[in-house]
């Protein structure tokens, strides 16, 4: 038996943040760090927040990988944004895993505040073919750095829909920007001991909430609108970041 070392207020958090943000995954696709770390960042270190989550992160991305399919037009198409993203995740991380816990917080909110504002203009925002020669590398560097101080990738998943792209096509790239985002992410972690046994054991047990969620999500999605679904978690991961905000200055 692991040795958790957690309270039961804080494992039951826990559940309920992994069962929601698994949920969310299911919904539309994405967002399992996005929802699932700010909100296990309220009752954990917000480097143990991401740590913890590094099993069903994995196991999940995998899964939606294979509904893609694209993987070699995605890398020939996209290999300059991915490898920014890969170098600068690494160095974000060495932050995440150094850091003062409350600095960290307060990041974490003002990050996921802003991704929500974007995530509201997305529908508007459209990135010509012709500007992303220029702009994967440096979208690449900003996502990363952000990803890796934050513990989410979720400013990728906001530049990844502005670029319009095919389903099957969106997919494969989520899925490869899921490998080169958390590799140097978790790499990170565990290099500078945030990732041990304790947190590979919780991690494992995530997975239970984590995909019962995700059957949840699918189940949802056939039934609802799922633009209605993103306005209210929207207004959810704001009240999220409000709290991490208030987390970090008091």
């Amino acid at each position: 038996m692991i040795d958790l070392g957690l309270s039961t207020f804080a494992l039951v958090a826990i559940f309920c943040a992994f069962l929601v943000a698994g949920t969310v995954k299911g919904v539309i696709g994405a967002g399992l760090p996005m929802v699932a770390v700010p909100t296990v960042a309220m009752v954990l270190d917000p480097a143990l927040a991401v740590a913890i989550l590094i099993v069903p992160v994995v196991v999940s991305n995998v899964w939606q990988g294979f509904q893609g399919g694209l993987y070699r037009e995605a890398f020939q198409r996209f290999w300059p944004f991915l490898l920014c993203l890969c170098i600068f995740v690494f160095g974000g991380a060495q932050v995440l895993a150094n850091a003062d816990p409350r600095a960290m917080s307060l990041v974490m909110g003002i990050v996921v505040i802003v991704i929500c504002a974007v995530q509201l203009l997305v529908g508007r925002i459209m990135i010509p073919v012709k500007t992303q020669h220029w702009l994967n590398p440096v979208a690449g560097a900003v996502c990363g750095i952000f990803g890796g101080v934050a513990g989410m990738l979720a400013l990728t998943i906001v530049y990844s829909a502005a670029l319009r792209l095919p389903k099957d096509l969106l997919i494969s790239l989520l899925a490869l920007i899921a490998l080169c985002g958390t590799t140097p992410l978790y790499a990170s972690l565990i290099l500078n001991d945030v990732v041990g046994w304790r947190e590979i054991g919780l991690s494992v047990l995530g997975l239970v909430p984590v995909l019962s969620g995700m059957a949840f999500g699918k189940w949802i999605r056939d039934r609802i609108s799922q633009d209605s679904f993103e306005r209210i978690l929207m207004v959810a991961l704001v009240v999220i970041g409000l709290n991490l905000i208030r987390k970090g200055l008091f």
